[in-house]
């Protein structure tokens, strides 16, 4: 239900900019050279440009596990310096252009819409919107004292459950090292989700998927993250009547609950 090419201009249509002005200002640069030696410096920039853009590459296919994209921000701060050259150079020339002043107007203006351009795109990417298709990473206090409350409590042989969450971080957290070492059932990555819809959509209970008792938790943020985030995706996630059928599931039962995450236990009935 959305479109890949315009989730990645959303995101990065600054970043492939800047992108587009250094490979202009190498054109500029390749044919100034010879008469400005002095330029050789600022060429010298695009080695460690192309090494790490040719090093992003290759750590996507190398199963790495972290995201390759966070060296973007490197990209940008170099071709930066080429952008600045750019428009710099499109600046200078029509001062010194004999054109007409209606054509001299023209670099200015380009020039004006680029940043203004930059500038609203680094703003409509800076914090997690449903403009980026992205939720925040942040964790909220309830978020804390639910996963403090469970990791004191629960049956350390039974597994935990939960939707998009790293429950790893919630343990470096609250947990000391010894303690974290001593608690395997504390998983240091994702974990499994629960099914599509909880099993309802099967007219199943979500106990009948799980052949051992489990744990789950689920916030606020999961209530609305396929209402106001990824609502064209809630046919194949959750519905808000889901979380509602959750709370008469006889399979599960509600063991805490302060305003902004819950806490369940699930019956293995499978």
């Amino acid at each position: 239900g959305y479109s890949a090419v315009k989730h990645i201009l959303n995101l990065y249509g600054a970043v492939f900019l800047y992108m587009l002005l250094a490979a202009v200002a190498l054109v500029v640069l390749w044919r100034r050279m010879r008469s400005r030696p002095n330029l050789r410096n600022l060429a010298s920039f695009y080695g460690p440009l192309l090494a790490i853009g040719l090093g992003m590459v290759a750590l996507v296919f190398s199963g790495v596990h972290f995201k390759p994209l966070r060296f973007v921000p490197h990209i940008v701060f170099l071709s930066t310096i080429f952008s600045g050259f750019v428009l710099y150079e499109m600046i200078g020339s029509s001062h010194t252009s004999q054109r007409g002043i209606r054509l001299r107007i023209i670099p200015t203006l380009v020039v004006t819409i680029i940043m203004l351009g930059v500038f609203g795109n680094a703003i409509g990417t800076l914090y997690a919107a449903p403009h980026t298709l992205s939720d925040t990473y942040q964790a909220t206090r309830t978020e804390n004292v639910a996963m403090d409350w469970l990791f004191h409590r629960k049956d350390r042989s039974l597994d935990i459950i939960a939707h998009e969450r790293q429950l790893g971080r919630f343990g470096d957290f609250l947990l000391t090292r010894e303690e974290r070492e001593q608690r395997p059932d504390i998983p240091r990555r994702n974990v499994p989700s629960p099914p599509p819809h909880f099993g309802y959509h099967e007219g199943l209970w979500l106990g009948e998927h799980y052949d051992q008792a489990t744990y789950m938790v689920l916030g606020d943020r999961d209530r609305l993250r396929y209402v106001e985030v990824y609502p064209a995706l809630a046919k194949y996630r959750y519905y808000a009547e889901d979380y509602e059928r959750l709370e008469g599931d006889p399979t599960v039962a509600k063991l805490y609950s302060n305003g902004g995450m819950d806490v369940y236990f699930i019956e293995a009935a499978g």
